[in-house]
Formats: structure tokens, sequence, C-alpha cells
């Protein structure tokens, strides 16, 4: 072996290693719970009930279109105003084609189980406006119904 070719053997070794070096991806957690919060898609909501022995809601409507999975439910205290809590409903959005239309979809949401999913303090004593996010339903809601 010629030393013109060791010597461009050593640089091709050289430069492998060196953008294989600098490739190397760090992950920053902040970051990469943004790109999950903008990977949830908000759904359409056409229709809410309410069992109030039960305690639960009947959400219906329709997802942009059926490769989107069965939405969720999350319960976050308005910011404007702290004795309101805000239900809002959201899908993964799916990462593979879909040329179809739409999809209808019906959940049920536990009251008391999103509370506490939510880990939101609410006061003993205290009554929150309760709305969804998307639709024009309300209800006033003592704390103690949602507390375990």
């Amino acid at each position: 072996m010629s030393n013109k070719t060791k010597v461009l053997f050593v640089a091709y070794i050289f430069a492998v290693l060196f953008f294989a070096g600098t490739a190397r991806a760090e992950i920053n957690p902040t970051e990469l719970a943004v790109t999950y919060a903008k990977m949830q898609a908000p759904v359409q909501i056409s229709q809410v009930n309410l069992d109030p022995q039960a305690l639960q809601l009947f959400i219906t409507g329709n997802l942009p279109n059926p490769c989107f999975s069965e939405p969720y439910a999350q319960l976050t205290p308005d910011l404007d105003n702290p004795n309101t809590l805000i239900i809002r409903l959201s899908s993964p959005i799916p990462t593979s084609m879909c040329v179809a239309r739409v999809k209808p979809y019906r959940t049920v949401v536990s009251l008391p189980a999103l509370a506490q999913a939510a880990q939101i303090r609410l006061h003993d004593k205290g009554t929150y406006l309760l709305k969804t996010e998307g639709y024009p339903f309300e209800m006033m809601i003592n704390a103690s119904d949602l507390l375990p």
C-alpha cells in the first residue's frame, strides 16, 4: 500500500469517526414534552350529556378520520378563573397516511376519576364551574363530589 493510499485511508477513517461523533443526538426532556404535546389534536364535540347520579359525562363527536384513536379527557383549571375547570378531549395524531373522512366517537368521562387523575388541588367546600372545551356545556359542581 502506498503512502498516498495510507493517507487517504486514514483521512477516510477520520472523516467517518468525526461525522459519527457529531451525529449523536441529545434529547432535552423539555423539548420532548413539547414535541409530545404537539402530537395531540383536539377533537370536535357534538353533544355532552350528564348522568348526575354517576357523575359521568357522555361525550360524542367526530374525529378527523378513522386513523385517530379514541379521545381521552384531561381536566385543567382555567388560567383566568381558578374556580373554573375545563375538560379537554384530544386524540393522538396518527403517524400513518389516512384518506378516509371522519370517524364518530362516544366516550364516557367519570368526573371524580378525571379530577383524581388531573391532581388538581380543590378546596373541600368549594364550588366549581365545569366546562368543556369546544362545546357550550357547563355545570356547577361541588368539590366534595370530585374528591375521593
